[in-house]
């Protein structure tokens, strides 16, 4: 694949790494100048129906995720068997390098590359994609440190109602992937959160939860084993940081994270109180193993102890039933009083929900985000209405809507690609789509771009870029020989293209253009071909038939065979740009006023390649 040019615009140059169902590729856009990805499916799945859907999967998804935490999607391409997707070229190296390289990283980065992959999986969970394969080698690191995830080919669309699991395989990596995946059941947003938390385990402690001798060894481990302790791999790990990675990895998906934005709330809260304490879990039935063993002990007490004790209890019951009674009460006046219902609160402004919390003793917890809502008004809570929480000590998150972020479209004209990519990056704005286009702006700069500078659209939406090819006015070289008409074109910027002849009986007009395509006057692109039309005079007799050998470089070039005639006079009888590389030959007829041996000349670029003799007839 290396030197090959996909889909006439993208030229593979280096081999970037193999994954099992496709290789990835650097490769140069050759019309918006830049350096892009290009993953091209195996050629042994081409004929594989199940991976031409994995395939067009990943594809559907990155199309869904346009998002600075995500590799985006530039292009989807076909040529014969081969598949590819164009992506976003990401120069650095993978977390897992990363990890591997360093051992472990420090809270503060682990926490602050979390939030970025949480930010990325919060905008697809939002698109009904979940990812399923969230792990170090799918989290590519750049040069400034910033994080972006890739690979969506086994992702999961959850709003269709056909893509459940793959033919019923177990999809995702074995180090990283939740208990549900280990049972081959289907994975959502939860599960996401689960390997996030495996993959923020491994980067605070320098090595994966679960391992084995085996997949299904490392799989079982997931649904029956409990991980080590982070605290006894790396003490500087603060409780509350720890606390939030075992929520996120609790086997039972009910007792994690409900949504990245959760988990993301939690683990800011974190670096703000290390001790922790107020990540909320409910008890895994497996913390319950030690009280079940002592209630076995106690069952194996003599039937004689037992007796007795009845008899004992009997006594007792009658003796204190009115105080039991009024206990009783009291705890059950006690619990209703101190236990409230969370009201409805989404669509009320924000200083409304908070009152409606004061009323009832519960006190609320901000997350503002961008939306189309009302700037200011609820679009979320966790719990939600209906649940129950302590007086005095509950609380409820509130999102806050803070509107539409809408920014003002910087303007772009006269900048290069990467320049608008960089003046976007501080709005929240991306690039779109990038069109290379005649105009007598300076090559390969900005000369248009849609919205227009000052228009005002949502953060997150892209900005389509029209990019100078630059441009040639196509001069007329009508009635001038072909050399002076092939040099005139080339210094100009433009390229002498395929040479066809017209038969005359006037000797004047012999080796003159008569014609040229594009026509005289038409704005073409730098280095464009321009087809000519030359005369050749019928009253030349005599000719000869010969074949000359050639060898044409991989860049292609001008061939021109001439007959040198009485006098010395080299007359051109072929004048062509071959469309064959490497050694061959060519089939040219000379003709000429007079007849008998004369010599010719072969020309490659204006280089004499090779000259012999020919009789004329």
């Amino acid at each position: 694949m290396i030197g090959k040019t996909l889909g006439k615009r993208y030229r593979i140059d280096a081999l970037i790494g193999t994954g099992g169902m496709s290789v990835v590729y650097r490769a140069e856009d050759l019309r918006a100048r830049r350096i892009v990805a290009v993953k091209v499916l195996r050629q042994e799945f081409s004929q594989d129906q199940e991976f031409l859907r994995r395939f067009d999967r990943e594809a559907m998804a990155s199309a869904k995720t346009q998002h600075p935490n995500i590799v985006n999607l530039l292009d989807i391409g076909e040529e014969g068997d081969i598949r590819y997707l164009v992506m976003e070229y990401v120069e650095g190296s993978t977390l897992k390098e990363v990890i591997q390289d360093r051992g472990k990283l420090s809270s503060q980065e682990a926490v602050r590359i979390a939030l970025c992959v949480l930010n990325a999986l919060q905008h697809a969970h939002h698109k009904h994609i979940v990812h399923r394969d969230i792990k170090p080698q799918n989290m590519l690191v750049d040069v400034n440190g910033d994080i972006k995830i890739t690979d969506f080919g086994i992702a999961r669309m959850t709003d269709s109602a056909t893509v459940t699991l793959v033919d019923g395989n177990i999809m995702g990596s074995v180090h990283y992937f939740s208990p549900e995946q280990a049972k081959g059941q289907p994975v959502g947003r939860a599960g996401d959160l689960y390997s996030l938390g495996v993959v923020l385990y491994e980067m605070l402690t320098g090595r994966v939860p679960f391992d084995g001798d085996t997949a299904v060894a490392v799989a079982m481990k997931h649904l029956t084993e409990l991980p080590a302790p982070i605290s006894a791999i790396a003490p500087d790990v603060s409780p509350a940081i720890e606390q939030v990675v075992a929520k996120a990895m609790c086997k039972n998906l009910s007792q994690r994270y409900a949504s990245a934005e959760q988990m993301a709330f939690d683990l800011q809260r974190a670096l703000r109180q290390p001790e922790g304490n107020f990540v909320k879990m409910r008890p895994d039935a497996g913390q319950h193993t030690q009280r079940n063993d002592m209630a076995r002990r106690h069952r194996a007490v003599s039937r004689r102890w037992r007796k007795a004790a009845f008899f004992l209890l009997t006594a007792m019951v009658f003796a204190s039933a009115i105080g039991v009674i009024g206990f009783a009460g009291y705890t059950i006046v006690s619990r209703l009083v101190s236990t409230v219902t969370i009201p409805d609160l989404v669509g009320l402004e924000e200083g409304m929900a908070v009152s409606r919390l004061g009323r009832v003793g519960l006190t609320p917890v901000f997350v503002r985000v961008y939306d189309a809502a009302i700037s200011g008004t609820v679009i979320d809570q966790q719990p939600q209405e209906g649940a129950t929480l302590e007086r005095g000590t509950g609380r409820v998150q509130l999102v806050i809507s803070m509107g539409m972020n809408e920014q003002v479209v910087p303007n772009l004209v006269g900048l290069t690609v990467d320049q608008a990519e960089q003046s976007l990056a501080g709005t929240g704005l991306l690039v779109g789509d990038v069109t290379l286009q005649i105009s007598q702006t300076p090559i390969n700069l900005v000369f248009e771009q849609i919205p227009a500078a000052g228009e005002t659209i949502r953060g997150g939406e892209m900005v389509d870029l029209h990019i100078s090819g630059g441009m040639v006015v196509v001069p007329d070289v009508s009635g001038l020989p072909l050399p002076q008409a092939q040099v005139q074109l080339q210094a100009v910027g433009l390229e002498p293209g395929t040479v066809s002849y017209v038969e005359s009986d006037n000797l004047k007009l012999d080796n003159q253009v008569q014609g040229q395509r594009p026509p005289v006057g038409e704005a073409v692109y730098p280095g464009s071909e321009v087809d000519l039309s030359v005369v050749r005079a019928e009253n030349r007799p005599f000719k000869a038939d010969i074949t000359v050998p050639v060898n044409i470089p991989a860049e292609g070039a001008h061939v021109r065979v001439t007959l040198l005639e009485s006098g010395g006079r080299e007359v051109d009888q072929y004048v062509a740009m071959p469309a064959l590389v490497g050694e061959g030959t060519i089939n040219v007829q000379l003709r000429s006023a007079y007849d008998g041996e004369m010599h010719y000349r072969v020309y490659i670029d204006d280089i004499l390649f090779s000259e012999g003799t020919a009789v004329l007839k």
